[in-house]
C-alpha cells in the first residue's frame, strides 16, 4: 500500500472527514433526545448454591463447575415463559383493578381491539384464576386468545417484558441481580418485586412437585426391596428348619470331631476285642477240659445280664453323644466296678465247689474276659452304627449347605438393593427439607429519583468519531484498491516505462481552442504551475534531439491532443518551429480544434504528387524543395494563428496509415518537411483498439505514450506496453495527463 498515495486521498477527503462526523453526531443526538425516560429499579435473590454455612447432611458439594452450572441452570429457569408470563398477568390485573394503574391504554386502542367493559369484567376472574393456578395461556382457545390481546394492548406480554427485565448473578457470590427499565418508575419498582416472587413461588411449586415425585418412588421402591428381602429371609429360616442345619461349619466341625474320637475309640475297642480273645483262649487252655460250668451259670446271672445291658445302653449313649460328657462316663465306670464285685462274689460263693483254688481264680479270670470281650463287642458295634450314621449326616449337610449359600447369596443382594433405595429415600427426603426456604428476596426494588442516564454526550461523541473513521476507512480502502497512475512514480512501476513529466488536470473534460489559448493567460499562479510542467516535458524532448515524435495512447481520452498543442505552444516560447500532423483517423480532434477539415485537400495533393509549389513541383532529380510550400487556403498545411506553430490536418477514416498512405512517398514528404520545422508531432489512434499508432511508428524517430492519472492498467494494457518496451531506444517514454495537484502535497 502506498503510503503517501493514502496521505494524500485522505487530504482530498478533508471536508467529508470533517462534515461527516459532525452529521452523524448531529443526527445521534436529536435521535436520542426523542427517546422517552426510562427509570431503573433493582432487586436481588438469594440462591442458597453457595452458601457455605447451611446445615447438610450429606456431602458439602461446593466444586465451582457444578456450582457454574447450576447457576447456568438456575438463570435459564428464572427466564422461562412460565415465569413472565405470571408477572404478565399480576400487572395486567393490578392495572385493571387499581385506582391508579401504570398504563391506560386509550378508548380508542379499546375499540380497535374490540374490547367492552363487559368482555374485561368477565375476564378478570379468569386472569386471577390462571395467576392463582400458574396456568399458562394458550391462543388456540378463545377465550385465552382474548386475554393474550388484552395483555397485548397494555404492552404486558412476554416479549416486552424480556427487553425491559434483565438478571444476572452478581460476579461468585450467591446472588442474583435483576433490574428493569421502563418509563415509570413505580412500574419498573413493581416489576422487579414481582418478577423476584413469581420466581420464589414457582421455584417452590416445581420443586414440591419434584420431591414429591421423587420421595413417592423411593419409598414405595423401598417398601417393594423390603418386602423381597424378608421374603428371602423367611425362605433360608424355613430351608434350615427342614434341614436341620442351623450352623454349617460349626455342625460340621462338630460332627467330623466326632467321627473321629468315635475311630479313636472304635480302634481301641478293636484292639481290647482281639487282646481279650486271646486271654480267653490262654485261661480256656489252662483250665483245661474240667466241664465245670461255673463260667456258663456267672453269665446267666440276673444281676450280670442286667448291668451288661445297662452298661450297654450308657455307652451307646455315650458314643452317640458327647464323648467328653465326664459325668456320663463315671456312671458307665460306676457300673463296670459294680460288674466286677458282682462276678467276684459270685465266683468267691463257688468256691466250695472246687477243689483248687488256683483253677477258680482262673476261671475268675476268664468270666471277667469274658464278660468285657461282650461289653467291647457290643461298643463295637455301637461306635461303627455312630458313625455311618455322622458320615451320611456330614454328605447331608454338604447338599443342604449349597442350597443355603444360594438363598444366602440372593438374600445378600436383596438387602444391598433395599439399602441403597433407602439411602436414596434419606437423600431426596433430607434434600427436600433442607431445599426449603433456601431462594428468598434480599434486596427488594425501590421507584427511582432520577431517570436513567441517556449518555447523550458519549453516544454523540461516538458517532461523530465512528463517522470520522468510516469515511477514513473508506479512503484508505479506495487507496488500497486503487491500481490507478495517479503520478510519475506510479507510472513507472506499474508500466516500467521511463516518465517524462506530468500535467496538471485542467478541470473541464472537453476543451475548446479559445479555452486553450486562455490556459496560457490565466493568473500567474496557474500559468507558473502550468508552464514550469510544459518545461519539463520540453527539456526532455529538446535533450533527445529527435524531430519526429508519435505521440499515442493505450485508450481514447487520455489527453494527447491537449498534450500536443501545449508542448508545441511551449516549444515554440522558445523559438522552435512545431509541425502538428494529425494522423488520428479514427479521432481527429486536432483538426476540428483548430477547425481544419483539410483532409480532402491533403489526399488530393498526394494523388496528383504535388506536395510543394515549385514550378512543376520537383527538380529534375524528383527532390522536393521545402523553402517553397506555400501556405495558401490551397495547400494542405495551415497557420494554427499561433507563432511557430502549422497544422496538417485530416478527417477521419476506416481506413489504416499503411492504406491511406498506399503508392504515396509519406516517408519523404517527413523528410522534406524536417527541413523546415524542428519538431514535428504526429497523433495515433489508441493502441488497444487500433494498429494506427504501431504503423505510424515506421515514419517517426521516437514514441511518446500518453496516459491519463486516473486510469488503471488493465491485462489487455500489459500487451500494448509490452510493446511499447519491445521499442527499446525508440521509446521515448510518457507523459502522465490529468494529474490531481492534491497528488504532489
Amino acid at each position: 500500500m502506498d503510503l503517501a498515495l493514502v496521505k494524500k486521498l485522505l487530504w482530498k477527503l478533508k471536508w467529508y472527514i470533517l462534515v461527516v462526523p459532525i452529521v452523524c453526531g448531529g443526527i445521534t443526538y436529536y435521535l436520542i433526545s426523542l427517546k422517552p425516560k426510562q427509570y431503573t429499579s433493582k432487586a436481588q435473590l438469594a440462591t442458597g448454591i453457595t452458601d457455605q454455612e447451611k446445615v447438610t447432611l450429606g456431602e458439602n458439594d461446593n466444586n465451582w463447575n457444578v456450582i457454574g452450572n447450576k447457576f447456568a441452570n438456575f438463570l435459564a429457569f428464572i427466564d422461562s415463559k412460565e415465569i413472565i408470563s405470571m408477572v404478565s398477568y399480576k400487572l395486567l390485573i393490578n392495572d385493571l383493578i387499581s385506582q391508579k394503574p401504570f398504563r391506560r391504554p386509550s378508548q380508542e386502542e379499546f375499540a380497535k381491539a374490540h374490547f367492552t367493559k363487559k368482555e374485561i369484567t368477565d375476564l378478570l376472574p379468569i386472569i386471577k384464576n390462571k395467576f392463582d393456578s400458574l396456568i399458562l395461556l394458550d391462543k388456540n382457545i378463545p377465550v385465552d386468545k382474548r386475554i393474550l390481546d388484552l395483555i397485548n394492548l397494555y404492552d404486558y406480554d412476554i416479549k416486552s417484558l424480556k427487553k425491559s427485565l434483565s438478571s444476572s448473578r452478581v460476579l461468585t457470590s450467591d446472588f442474583i441481580k435483576v433490574e428493569v427499565k421502563s418509563e415509570n418508575q413505580y412500574l419498573s419498582a413493581f416489576i422487579a418485586n414481582q418478577y423476584c416472587q413469581e420466581v420464589i413461588r414457582f421455584n417452590n411449586y416445581t420443586e414440591a412437585r419434584r420431591f414429591g415425585n421423587s420421595l413417592s418412588f423411593f419409598k414405595d421402591l423401598m417398601i417393594k426391596k423390603k418386602t423381597e428381602l424378608e421374603l428371602k429371609m423367611d425362605t433360608l429360616r424355613k430351608f434350615k428348619e427342614n434341614s436341620q442345619l442351623v450352623d454349617f461349619e460349626k455342625q460340621s466341625t462338630s460332627k467330623l470331631d466326632q467321627i473321629s474320637e468315635l475311630e479313636r475309640n472304635r480302634n481301641e475297642e478293636l484292639k481290647k476285642i482281639s487282646s481279650l480273645r486271646s486271654a480267653i483262649e490262654e485261661m480256656k487252655r489252662k483250665i483245661g477240659a474240667s466241664g465245670s460250668t461255673a463260667g456258663e451259670d456267672v453269665l446267666q446271672n440276673s444281676r450280670i445280664t442286667s448291668l451288661q445291658d445297662k452298661i450297654q445302653k450308657l455307652s451307646q449313649k455315650y458314643y452317640s453323644g458327647n464323648t467328653s460328657n465326664k459325668r456320663l462316663a463315671d456312671s458307665i465306670q460306676v457300673l463296670r466296678d459294680e460288674l466286677e464285685n458282682r462276678i467276684y462274689l459270685i465266683s468267691k460263693n463257688t468256691n466250695n465247689d472246687f477243689e483248687e483254688k488256683s483253677k477258680q481264680e482262673l476261671i475268675t479270670k476268664k468270666l471277667n474276659f469274658e464278660i468285657e470281650l461282650s461289653m467291647a463287642q457290643s461298643n463295637y458295634g455301637i461306635i461303627e452304627n455312630l458313625l455311618r450314621g455322622l458320615k451320611g449326616n456330614i454328605s447331608s449337610i454338604v447338599s443342604d449347605e449349597g442350597g443355603i449359600a444360594a438363598l444366602e447369596m440372593e438374600i445378600e443382594a436383596a438387602k444391598q438393593e433395599y439399602i441403597s433405595i433407602e439411602d436414596k429415600y434419606n437423600q431426596a427426603r433430607n434434600i427436600s427439607l433442607l431445599s426449603g426456604g433456601n431462594l428468598r428476596q434480599i434486596e427488594f426494588g425501590q421507584p427511582a429519583d432520577e431517570p436513567e442516564s441517556t449518555h447523550i454526550m458519549l453516544f454523540t461523541l461516538l458517532s461523530a468519531f465512528a463517522g470520522g473513521i468510516i469515511v477514513a476507512g473508506a479512503g484508505v480502502g479506495l487507496a488500497m484498491v486503487d491500481q490507478s497512475i495517479r503520478t510519475p512514480e506510479r507510472f513507472e512501476d506499474f508500466t516500467g516505462l521511463k516518465p517524462l513529466g506530468f500535467i496538471n488536470r485542467i478541470g473541464k473534460k472537453d476543451i475548446n481552442l479559445q479555452e486553450l489559448v486562455e490556459l496560457f493567460h490565466r493568473n500567474e499562479k496557474q500559468k507558473s504551475d502550468f508552464e514550469q510542467q510544459l518545461r519539463g516535458l520540453r527539456y526532455e524532448l529538446i535533450k533527445d534531439k529527435s524531430k519526429v515524435v508519435l505521440f499515442t495512447s493505450l485508450n481514447s481520452g487520455h489527453g494527447k491532443s491537449f498534450t500536443i498543442f501545449s508542448l508545441a505552444y511551449s516549444l515554440s516560447q522558445n523559438g522552435s518551429r512545431v509541425l502538428i500532423i494529425d494522423t488520428n483517423f479514427k479521432n481527429n480532434s486536432l483538426s476540428v480544434l483548430f477547425d481544419n477539415f483539410l483532409f480532402q485537400n491533403f489526399m488530393q495533393k498526394l494523388d496528383e504528387g504535388r506536395l510543394l509549389s515549385a514550378e512543376n513541383g520537383q527538380n529534375e532529380e524528383g527532390e522536393f524543395f521545402p523553402s517553397k510550400i506555400l501556405y495558401s487556403n490551397n495547400d494542405f498545411v495551415k497557420r494554427t494563428g499561433f507563432d511557430n506553430i502549422d497544422i496538417i490536418g485530416s478527417a477521419n477514416s476506416e481506413k489504416s496509415p499503411f492504406e491511406i498512405f498506399n503508392d504515396r512517398d509519406f516517408h519523404k514528404l517527413i523528410i522534406a518537411l524536417v527541413q523546415r520545422y524542428d519538431f514535428i508531432f504526429m497523433e495515433g489512434s489508441a493502441m488497444n483498439d487500433f494498429s494506427d499508432s504501431k504503423e505510424l511508428m515506421e515514419f517517426v524517430d521516437k514514441v511518446v505514450l500518453v496516459v491519463s492519472a486516473d486510469y488503471s492498467i488493465s491485462k489487455i494494457d500489459k500487451q500494448s506496453i509490452k510493446f511499447l518496451t519491445s521499442l527499446g531506444e525508440r521509446m521515448l517514454g510518457g507523459v502522465v495527463n490529468k494529474v490531481d495537484k492534491g497528488d504532489f502535497k
